[in-house]
């Protein structure tokens, strides 16, 4: 019997708890919080987005000295603790991060430190291989508790095969940030490519005219509300997972059985913009393009709909809501709840925006589109790697690797 075939037969489980330190994060006023000089970073969920941060938790929006430590009684947390979102509808983006340094964070995010019985990078590999949503309960809102997490069993090779374990997942994972970094690195061309061309839209510096979103889309509107079911037999409806990361995914949709007149009324069209509008503040406004390949979909709720009426090339309508200037003007719209924030369609019908020479918006398209191709043969290329490391994991923690 090999070693690994070994390794699977006589491993006990062991409980998470006895084996690291499970702690929630700390109360951050918001007198204390826009500090970036202090020693200390202070972290919210928000900060697990920012660039650099994918794996180890690096930069920071906010941190604390000694003295705001003591007026807040806020813990600090060991480097190589891992934490991810603990309540709302963060817990569904699955994300999950390692302290690179000592530091805290808020009551949103939950830590988990490994004790010497665990390597750091294992524990953070199991953790890439679990749903954190198979934690949470089912209230409104979604949380996770600490006794949960700590009664979760995981197997617990020696220590050498768990660094081995994670060398080699770290190695395939690193593959994988390469190319996402490529294609971030394509998404930002784009962008700077757009406000060359363009200007920046949110102050228009190069006098194009001024009209509105209501006035150059031939219609913006909300989804229709279905009953759905995963019976994939029916018609792909979007959701607001469909563009979670700004492109259309046709895997991340419901389905229904619709009527003929449903689907005249409600399939979506080659370049119509899905346009989130009620969501967290950090997903409201995100948009992505529907173009032919994607299949047949009919248009959900929660997404706006925005078709553009002839004199509005799509690609540029998508580029003009994903500059940083233009997004800010629409936050202003923003209506905030308690678990999630919305911008009426009414209020972007009469949002202002600037209205380019046809030709240009032409020719910005045709860019467009020749760098999606090479974005194409690259998420081609990241499916596969992601393919290669969902085996690797599952070998990885079925003992056979």
């Amino acid at each position: 019997m090999t070693k690994a075939m070994d390794n699977k037969v006589t491993q006990e489980p062991v409980s998470l708890g006895e084996l690291t330190t499970i702690a929630s994060g700390s109360t951050f006023p918001n007198k204390f919080q826009g500090k970036k000089e202090g020693k200390i970073p202070f972290y919210k969920v928000s900060d697990m987005n920012i660039v650099g941060n994918e794996s180890w938790m690096t930069f920071h929006n906010n941190s604390v000295d000694e003295e705001d430590l003591k007026k807040i009684k806020a813990k600090v947390h060991p480097k190589g603790t891992i934490i991810f979102p603990k309540i709302g509808a963060a817990i569904a983006t699955n994300k999950k991060r390692i302290l690179s340094r000592k530091s805290c964070f808020d009551n949103n995010i939950i830590g988990v430190h490994p004790s010497e019985r665990i390597d750091t990078n294992y524990l953070y590999q199991l953790f890439t291989n679990k749903n954190i949503s198979d934690f949470a309960n089912t209230g409104n809102p979604p949380s996770i508790r600490k006794t949960t997490l700590e009664n979760w069993k995981i197997t617990l090779p020696p220590i050498v095969e768990q660094k081995r374990i994670a060398a080699t997942l770290d190695a395939a994972d690193a593959l994988r940030a390469k190319r996402r970094e490529a294609l971030a690195q394509l998404d930002n061309l784009l962008q700077s490519t757009f406000i060359d061309m363009f200007g920046d839209p949110a102050s228009n510096p190069m006098g194009w005219r001024s009209s509105t979103l209501g006035d150059e889309c031939e219609e913006i509107r909300n989804g229709f509300s279905v009953k759905q079911s995963k019976d994939s037999s029916g018609v792909p409806i979007s959701r607001i997972e469909t563009i979670s990361e700004g492109v259309v995914n046709p895997h991340k949709v419901g389905f229904a059985n619709l009527t003929l007149d449903d689907v005249k009324k409600h399939l979506l069209q080659h370049g119509d913009i899905l346009f989130s509008h009620i969501n967290s503040t950090q997903h409201l406004c995100k948009c992505a393009i529907f173009l032919d390949h994607h299949g047949p979909m009919a248009h959900g709720m929660n997404l706006l709909r925005l078709r553009c009426a002839a004199g509005i090339e799509p690609h540029f309508l998508l580029y003009l809501i994903k500059s940083p200037g233009y997004r800010a003007s629409l936050m202003k719209h923003e209506n905030r709840a308690v678990n999630q924030s919305s911008i009426a369609a009414g209020k972007l019908k009469t949002h202002p925006m600037p209205v380019p020479p046809l030709d240009l918006q032409r020719r910005f398209t045709a860019i467009v589109e020749s760098v999606e191709d090479q974005k194409d043969r690259m998420r081609a290329h990241l499916n596969e790697l992601n393919a290669l490391f969902a085996s690797l994991q599952h070998r990885a923690f079925n003992g056979t690797l």
